[in-house]
């Protein structure tokens, strides 16, 4: 039942639909905040601390305005707080304005990894990326990097290379060329 005192409750006007939760992404800052090796920036507002930020979940309730979420659709969503919080339980409040429907040919698993690092990747394309540019990824094989180097050329980068360990998937992914960087002095 929705009626336990552990579940999120919608309040009128707040931009926000109830999602029970299928599957979590966490991000670097959720695994330090978890180990406690956290700043006080970064550390949890307070205990109990729910980490995780992006998720995959069903709507399970929606106001009766909305128009664009429905009861029993499938989406994605990205934290709406300063740091990533409360994705990992099993009912999150979500702002309408930072879900999408879930892509239909992806698994749970897979649609929550792209909220935050399919928009930081979009967003530095949209603003940084000029017709002939030759981008050099640093960590091209990380959330953000996977995305990023698939989206450079289809915005007019010429020549990609990223660091990272993992050449076979970047090469897949159209990345120009690899560098390792424990074995290649990259910035020279």
């Amino acid at each position: 039942s929705l009626s336990s005192s552990l579940v999120p409750e919608l309040r009128k006007g707040d931009g926000n639909m109830l999602v029970k939760v299928l599957a979590v992404s966490l991000a670097p800052g959720d695994c330090r905040v978890l180990s406690g090796k956290t700043s006080l920036v970064q550390g949890p507002p307070s205990f109990p601390y729910i980490p995780g930020g992006d998720l995959c979940g069903i709507v399970v309730q929606v106001h009766d305005d909305e128009k664009k979420f429905r009861r029993g659709d499938c989406v994605v969503a990205m934290f709406d707080t300063i740091g990533p919080r409360g994705a990992l339980a099993e009912y999150k409040l979500v702002k309408t304005s930072n879900a999408a429907i879930k892509p239909p040919s992806l698994s749970p698993e897979q649609a929550c990894a792209l909220p935050s690092s399919a928009l930081s990747a979009m967003l530095l394309c949209e603003n940084c990326v000029r017709q002939g540019d030759r981008v050099l990824v640093l960590g091209g094989a990380g959330g953000v990097g996977t995305h990023l180097v698939q989206m450079l050329k289809p915005n007019g980068a010429s020549f990609v290379a990223a660091t990272s360990t993992q050449k076979e998937l970047l090469l897949r992914l159209g990345v120009d060329q690899v560098v390792d960087y424990r074995t290649e002095k990259w910035w020279e």
